[in-house]
């Protein structure tokens, strides 16, 4: 089944279950995935990449407080902070996390830029 096929039906249990109108934001969060990423126009809300796979890519990239500093950035919406300290870590990075940092770094910037529409990563 395709992502938009997935929506459409998910959209129909959701509106048997909820009274869709009495709802104010509909929330999708994901992991970045474009069918997820769809899923927000077809319920007619917002994405954004939850707290889970956020934090399990940084940690993929980054360790100790450059985790918590990037992560605070990114909960807070500061996309140029988080942004800011990823080059900054990149910078004083050697070898292969070098790479892990430079991808780490695509993942956000391509994730966050859907924060002018919704909330942040909140």
């Amino acid at each position: 089944m395709s992502g938009q096929e997935f929506w459409e039906g998910f959209s129909v249990a959701l509106a048997q279950k909820y009274d869709l109108d009495k709802i104010g934001q509909v929330i999708v969060g994901g992991d970045g995935a474009e069918w997820v990423k769809d899923g927000a126009e077809v319920l007619g809300g917002l994405y954004q990449l939850d707290r889970f796979h956020l934090l399990r890519a940084l940690r993929g990239g980054l360790r100790g407080e450059e985790v918590r500093a990037v992560y605070e950035a990114c909960i807070t919406g500061d996309v140029a902070e988080a942004d800011a300290l990823l080059q900054q870590a990149q910078g004083k990075a050697k070898g292969e996390a070098v790479q892990k940092i430079a991808r780490l770094r695509g993942y956000l910037l391509n994730n966050a830029s859907l924060v002018s529409r919704t909330i942040g990563w909140r």
